[in-house]
């Protein structure tokens, strides 16, 4: 079972989860311009094959920037999305393996939302 999933999402900026923007879009790295990844651990990562900011980094902390806004950093709906991103994934046949991924997500997530409240 992979241990990252892509990140599409509605925009997680309580601004426009307030406005009602609910459209998907794939979340990308400000400087390389690749999509993102979220792995099992509550992390962005992109997936540019050579990018020199092919580091990871928490989800909630992460700023994010959509059409509507510059950049700003994720609210709660962030850790919201990346849960319901997470639960639409189709795993293999093995439960227990998605069990363990959702699992380990969201005790990331939890622990996350104390660092970043």
């Amino acid at each position: 079972m992979s241990s990252e999933i892509d990140f599409k999402s509605p925009c997680p900026v309580y601004k426009c989860f307030k406005a009602g923007r609910k459209d998907p879009i794939y979340w990308i790295d400000a400087n390389c311009k690749h999509h993102y990844k979220l792995t099992r651990y509550g992390k962005l990562k992109c997936i540019g094959y050579n990018c020199y900011n092919n580091s990871e980094s928490d989800l909630l902390g992460a700023k994010f920037k959509c059409e509507y806004h510059e950049r700003q950093r994720g609210s709660f709906q962030a850790f919201c999305n990346a849960v319901q991103v997470a639960t639409q994934i189709i795993f293999s046949d093995d439960q227990d393996e998605a069990d363990e991924f959702y699992e380990d997500l969201i005790d990331a997530l939890k622990e996350q939302r104390k660092k970043y409240k």
